[in-house]
């Protein structure tokens, strides 16, 4: 908060919608909607930006620009653009340098597990279903749990697995009866 605070006022916040609402009403508040652990954190964005659909949201996939529009001008630009083969190298090399602590490896292990196993609700338009997680929604109906957590993160639009099924976090759902699977 502390930083789109800051470069709201300094006028160069990365995203023009809300830079642009920020200088045209000079007053902005932000409030904390729910707390989670970090390793949920991804998932309960998404969650409130499919629930909300904030306007000021430019990016509609948490931490990713997918979904994001971009102007003819900019594709253009990007079109146009090449890589010398020299900074190709150097991309390379940096890459093939890089290393990940075993600490590292087994956080982002960690953040994927909790991601398939955050509870999991599924519609077909009549009736929900609630599951204990990805795996066990993919069990129960029948779709690929890569496809249903494509849906989940917004890449794969709602109806498009089988039988036009929706799926969506669902948050609460303890090991109840009413979560299908274990």
């Amino acid at each position: 908060m502390h930083q789109h605070a800051s470069d709201l006022r300094l006028g160069k916040h990365g995203n023009s919608r809300m830079q642009n609402a920020y200088n045209k009403y000079q007053q902005f508040s932000f409030k904390v909607i729910e707390e989670c652990e970090p390793d949920i954190t991804i998932a309960l964005e998404q969650y409130w930006i499919n629930t909300v659909d904030p306007d000021l949201n430019i990016n509609r996939v948490a931490a990713s620009r997918l979904g994001t529009r971009v102007s003819e001008a900019t594709l253009a630009k990007l079109r146009g653009r090449t890589r010398s083969e020299e900074t190709k190298q150097k991309v390379r090399d940096a890459r093939a340098k890089q290393v990940f602590s075993p600490e590292d490896l087994a956080k982002r292990a960690a953040g994927v597990r909790a991601a398939f196993n955050t509870p999991v609700s599924c519609s077909d338009g009549n009736s929900e279903i609630q599951y204990e997680s990805v795996r066990a929604a993919a069990v129960g109906t029948g779709v690929n749990a890569k496809t249903i957590s494509k849906m989940l993160t917004g890449v794969t639009k709602p109806g498009r697995a089988r039988h036009g099924l929706t799926f969506w976090y669902t948050y609460g759902c303890s090991r109840a009866a009413r979560c299908k699977g274990a």
